[in-house]
């Protein structure tokens, strides 16, 4: 513990960026223990508005660090169990581009030696993805064919109603109505906001993406007899290679995208205010530069930060 505190001074102590110090703090972040943030000492009048509004912006961000998961480059919330609890489609608890590899739809058509060249054998191999999934990648494999063999494949989009670009703006807007409501602090709204803004941005790129998938794969083998007096056997046996990934309820059903996102945000700022009530501020000096950087991050809000201050910061002497 007073390691940790020591690291984090000396982070803020020598100006560093806003993730180093949320670097030096990563070891409380499962821990019970008090957060020990520095505070500026006033030699005569002056606010802790913004120190405190800083120490605010890196609790919040490093919960929603823990909080979020990031896939091909694009940050999604985890959800607490509660969240997933009340879809009324059932959820698919998957996460966006969760995938899983497989082969499927092996199989093999044979038609004996000595049949007529008018007797055939046909079979159709068939594969469909499970609910919430979605073949995104397949490659056809055929193992072999002889002897007046044939094959045709076939493949189905995965039809899933995805929901529309101006129904994902639509969740956004009430979303940030929602957020503007809560009590907290501004600079926990303005967190909150801007990460609700990439999620379901991010959701909507992913529905693109899944749009161009399938649902079923199938290939239909024939085997032709080569004649009553030809002692060869006709065959073909083949499969395809699948990739199925996520097709999440927050892409198909726009009621479901909104609860699990109020969901998301009300876990956030329940356990924001937890951590809060354990920050202790000691009595080091805080290099006013750093707050001034700190101030200019996105993840701030400098207006946010402005419109708090009570009276101007008294900068010591040098």
């Amino acid at each position: 513990m007073k390691s940790a505190a020591t690291n984090l001074k000396a982070a803020m102590l020598a100006g560093c960026t806003l993730s180093a110090i949320l670097a030096a703090t990563s070891a409380h972040a499962e821990s019970a223990q008090p957060i020990i943030l520095p505070r500026a000492e006033q030699a005569e009048s002056g606010s802790q508005i913004e120190t405190r509004t800083a120490a605010e912006a890196y609790l919040l961000q490093r919960l929603i660090a823990a909080k979020t998961v990031t896939r091909n480059g694009m940050r999604f919330p985890v959800y607490p169990a509660a969240g997933l609890g009340g879809a009324s489609r059932g959820g698919s608890g998957c996460t966006p581009y969760d995938t899983q590899s497989m082969k499927v739809a092996d199989g093999l058509v044979k038609q004996p030696g000595h049949s007529k060249t008018t007797t055939k054998s046909s079979q159709t191999a068939k594969y469909a993805a499970p609910n919430y999934q979605a073949i995104t990648w397949w490659e056809f494999t055929v193992h072999s064919i002889a002897n007046n063999a044939s094959y045709t494949t076939a493949q189905t989009p995965a039809g899933y109603s995805l929901i529309s670009s101006s129904n994902f703006q639509s969740t956004q807007s009430a979303l940030d109505k929602y957020i503007t409501n809560l009590n907290i602090p501004n600079v926990v709204k303005f967190n909150l906001k801007k990460e609700i803004e990439t999620a379901v941005n991010n959701y909507a790129a992913y529905a693109d993406e899944i749009s161009t998938s399938h649902a079923t794969l199938s290939w239909t083998g024939t085997a032709a007899g080569n004649g009553i007096l030809s002692g060869k056997s006709s065959w073909v046996e083949a499969h395809y290679k699948v990739v199925l990934t996520c097709v999440p309820v927050e892409i198909l059903d726009k009621n479901e995208l909104q609860a699990r996102l109020k969901s998301w945000i009300d876990d956030t700022a329940d356990e924001y205010s937890n951590w809060k009530d354990k920050i202790i501020y000691d009595a080091a000096s805080v290099n006013f530069e750093l707050i001034d950087k700190l101030r200019f991050q996105k993840v701030v809000g400098p207006r946010d930060i402005h419109r708090e201050r009570a009276t101007p910061v008294n900068r010591p002497r040098q």
